[in-house]
């Protein structure tokens, strides 16, 4: 009898690659969904308003498949006596970074007449 033997042959040292890569790819990606949630507890620390998660815009592909949720807007508002002493610019560098998928509003004056308060999730 003539026993079957596979074509794919690789080596214990093969396998170890690519698990480690793999492992590696999986780090990353569950990384950035940790700064996702940072993220989003900053903004609900600073009072600032953060609207629209949901199917409208779904998250990269490879966040989806770890089960996060898509974010479709953001708007970036800083009360004007909170005293908070950050980078305003950097901190919405970063926020288009983590949300890619997320249209948002730059930096909104919520205490400007102007621009009416937004209701916040």
């Amino acid at each position: 009898m003539r026993f079957f033997r596979s074509r794919l042959k690789f080596s214990l040292r093969t396998l170890f690659v690519v698990l480690t890569i793999f492992c590696l790819w999986i780090g990353y990606h569950l990384n950035w969904i940790r700064e996702r949630h940072d993220a989003r507890e900053f903004l609900r620390e600073f009072g600032v308003i953060w609207l629209a998660t949901g199917d409208e815009a779904p998250a990269p592909w490879r966040l989806r498949m770890l089960g996060e949720p898509g974010v479709s807007f953001f708007a970036v508002g800083f009360p004007g006596s909170s005293g908070t002493q950050f980078d305003r610019k950097q901190k919405i560098f970063e926020f288009r970074r983590l949300f890619p998928e997320a249209y948002n509003d730059d930096v909104v004056d919520f205490a400007s007449p102007t621009h009416p308060p937004l209701d916040s999730r």
